[in-house]
């Protein structure tokens, strides 16, 4: 396709009748006071010509409208001669719209605090949600540019959505000493293999429900990884409970009676309210040493 950039009145330009990219009230008139400071597009739109030989404009609808509302009398518009046909045309319109690569968040964070300028700060276009995201990155950054991955989407249903970041919290717990940034494409296919045996073992033809199966495995052997840490954990280690009792949550009674064990120790003053966890181990060492006063009895 060859392409040409020619001057032209926004005003003369047709706009998308149908258009999937919006954007709201705020982003449009940063937009426009952008346009404004510059006395330009610094983006050109991309347009074609019609049947009748009249502009249309295939990727910039917004920037046209900007451009029109900044008072320019003219823009830069890049332009093809060529005739497309409908599907060439809405397929232009998409691929600008989608192709457009996601932000590093970490080098966005970087380039956005070394302006120094407050103004060109808000030229920048940022939103308050997006500064709010930046607050919570660290520098350190990772582009997927010279990587070969694959992406997986599964969905779920909101009530499955909790027992997953239950199970996934405890699991992370329990390897949080071995951080992974990036699985190797045979850890994917190990996991591909798994949750395949699984739903052909349980006869499931859905990744999602397959993948909860596989969740409520890990649920009944999650007692089994106490094995990683029982031996060489230190006194400020934290490890997962799930990992002795075999779950993470308990029975409503049992809560009630726990929870009145401990608000008795609290108030005796053998546990600090600040450390609660406390008092399972208190009761604990209470267990353990009736029970071996009780041997010694029996010894004698």
């Amino acid at each position: 396709m060859e392409t040409k950039v020619i001057k032209v009145d926004p005003r003369e330009i047709k706009l998308l009748e149908v258009n999937a990219r919006f954007m709201n009230a705020d982003e449009f008139q940063r937009l426009v006071q952008n346009i404004k400071r510059d006395g330009c597009l610094t983006q050109l739109p991309f347009c074609v010509y019609d049947d009748d030989w009249n502009l249309v404009v295939l990727s910039g609808n917004h920037r046209v409208q900007a451009a029109i509302e900044a008072g320019l009398q003219e823009i830069d518009v890049q332009v093809t001669e060529e005739p497309l046909t409908k599907d060439q045309c809405i397929a232009i319109q998409l691929s600008h719209n989608a192709i457009c690569g996601k932000d590093d968040m970490a080098v966005l964070k970087q380039l956005y605090e070394s302006i120094d300028d407050v103004n060109m700060k808000a030229y920048s276009g940022l939103d308050d949600e997006t500064l709010k995201l930046l607050d919570n990155i660290s520098t350190q950054s990772m582009s997927y540019s010279g990587l070969q991955y694959q992406i997986l989407n599964i969905l779920f249903l909101p009530s499955e959505i909790e027992e997953i970041k239950v199970v996934l919290k405890d699991v992370m717990k329990e390897v949080r000493s071995n951080e992974t940034l990036m699985l190797r494409m045979a850890e994917y296919d190990k996991y591909l293999d798994t949750i395949t045996d699984v739903s052909k073992a349980l006869r499931i033809r859905n990744t999602a429900v397959g993948f909860m199966a596989m969740l409520e495995i890990v649920k009944k052997h999650m007692s089994e990884l106490k094995e990683v840490w029982i031996d060489d954990a230190k006194d400020k280690e934290y490890v997962p409970i799930s990992t002795i009792i075999g779950r993470s949550d308990i029975k409503a009674k049992d809560g009630r009676i726990l929870d009145k064990a401990v608000e008795r120790l609290i108030d005796k003053g053998e546990v600090k309210k600040s450390d609660k966890e406390d008092a399972i181990v208190v009761l604990a060492e209470k267990y353990l040493e009736s029970e071996n006063k009780l041997k010694k009895g029996r010894d004698k």
